[in-house]
């Protein structure tokens, strides 16, 4: 459970982790992967299905990823059932946020190829986003962290870590929390397309959907289906 001062309803909790638990086994249905691979190749546009990797999860979030014949991979994001209750308004304004970053910044994001609601989904898992996968060889925790500690322990700052190395890592954080600092909004709020348009350019339309707000609600509110 999330460190927090405030006092969580473990039942709220336990029913989060059964309606997680009774869709678990379905993410790893064949017949859905091959649904899932289909849906995403018909938005990618181009390219043949060659590897089809399991589901992994992370934060509030789970994934498939597909990679195609021209070696390159999509992913398609879903929210992890039993534990967002404001699943389609928190996809929105990821959707919104990331094309305005794109747009406004040099930051690295995924290009998006598509995003629906449940209706719409394959298999009914959830509100999506279907994106391009970015390679990587890690994150920024395997570049700095002293090695040798077992994989359970907290990471810890290799003391004797290339000062350059340092520099060139902290350098590139600072260089984008400079460029997110000069966005500018008339108000607080998460970023959303104006009357669900896909033109135009995002604005404050909701709520701030910060990760505090997120787990107090989580973890002392009543679940509806989703």
């Amino acid at each position: 459970m999330v460190a927090s001062y405030e006092l969580y309803d473990d039942e709220a909790w336990d029913r989060g982790e059964a309606i997680f638990e009774a869709m678990k086994d379905t993410f790893w249905n064949q017949g859905l992967y091959h649904e899932i691979a289909r849906f995403v190749t018909r938005h990618r546009k181009g390219g043949s299905p060659v590897k089809f990797f399991p589901p992994r999860r992370g934060g509030f979030n789970f994934h498939y990823r597909i990679q195609y014949s021209d070696g390159r991979s999509a992913i398609i994001r879903f929210p992890l059932p039993g534990y967002f209750q404001m699943a389609e308004e928190k996809l929105l304004a990821e959707v919104a946020a990331m094309r305005y970053i794109a747009d406004n910044t040099t930051i690295p994001v995924p290009f998006i190829l598509h995003y629906g609601m449940a209706d719409e989904s394959p298999g009914r898992l959830g509100p999506f986003i279907i994106m391009e996968y970015i390679e990587n060889a890690g994150d920024m925790t395997d570049v700095l962290r002293t090695s040798g500690r077992p994989l359970g322990e907290k990471p810890v700052l290799d003391p004797v870590i290339d000062e350059t190395k340092l520099e060139y890592v902290y350098g590139q954080i600072a260089d984008m929390m400079l460029q997110l600092a000069k966005c500018n909004f008339s108000q607080i709020g998460c970023l959303g397309m104006r009357n669900g348009s896909n033109y135009g350019d995002p604005e404050i339309t909701c709520r701030p959907l910060s990760f505090n707000i997120v787990a107090a609600r989580y973890s002392g509110r009543r679940f509806r289906s989703w």
